[in-house]
């Protein structure tokens, strides 16, 4: 399983169900199982030094998730239930017709630069100055 974004989690409001895993099982793909085994669970944060899961509703964006500058929580999406703007990992992930996984999000755009990110997605002045944003030119993704 690999992350959608690799330090971040999304706001409280969000969130399903928070726990935490006892260390003999504590992993990324044991919060994954868990939000596997809830029908209406369509992401995960996972943090790697105090063992937490987080349980989402919904998919997040540039502007819904919250960067994690100490680098303990991982955020995952499950596959098929990205929206519009919403991160994903690959085409499949995206639910709107004519959107593909673009820039690690979903969109109908051709081409994703840094500008792209910055002038149409709020909250990314939010965002620690360093952060990894990646593109997609020529059929390519770009970090």
């Amino acid at each position: 399983m690999e992350t959608a974004w690799k330090s971040g989690r999304m706001d409280a409001a969000e969130r399903l169900q928070a726990l935490t895993i006892s260390s003999g099982q504590a992993n990324s793909c044991t919060c994954c199982a868990l939000c596997y085994q809830r029908q209406t669970c369509a992401s995960l944060s996972f943090n790697s030094v105090t063992f937490e899961c987080e349980l989402y509703s919904s998919v997040a964006s540039y502007a819904t998730l919250q960067p994690d500058s100490d680098n303990e929580w991982s955020y995952y999406v499950m596959p098929g239930r990205s929206e519009t703007g919403q991160f994903c990992r690959q085409d499949s992930d995206c639910v709107t017709s004519g959107d593909f996984c673009r820039g690690r999000f979903c969109t109908s755009l051709d081409k994703v630069t840094c500008r792209t990110i910055a002038d149409n997605f709020r909250g990314i002045q939010d965002y620690p100055a360093r952060i990894s944003l990646y593109g997609w030119i020529k059929d390519q993704h770009r970090a």
